[in-house]
């Protein structure tokens, strides 16, 4: 039998691994537009109940086309300069 403590670490534990598996199938998605990946970020955010803004950008030199951004949310650090 299960007591209360072992039933609450075990639940907890639960809850950290099926994080964890959201927290990677979030961060792993890929996205055919920079719009496309702000929109679902800023949408996912919301439903958790705070919002994203842009941060880093690459682009390639040759091309100028988007190798990566950051998106963070919107109250942590400071902005960058422009």
């Amino acid at each position: 039998m299960y007591d209360e403590e072992t039933f609450r670490t075990t639940s907890h534990a639960a809850d950290r691994h099926t994080t964890l598996d959201e927290y990677w199938d979030i961060v792993k998605k890929t996205f055919s537009s920079e719009v496309e990946a702000y929109s679902f970020y800023n949408k996912y955010a919301s439903d958790k109940g705070f919002s994203v803004r842009r941060q880093k950008v690459r682009r390639s030199k040759r091309s100028g086309a988007l190798l990566f951004r950051h998106f963070l949310c919107s109250r942590e650090g400071q902005r960058d300069a422009k």
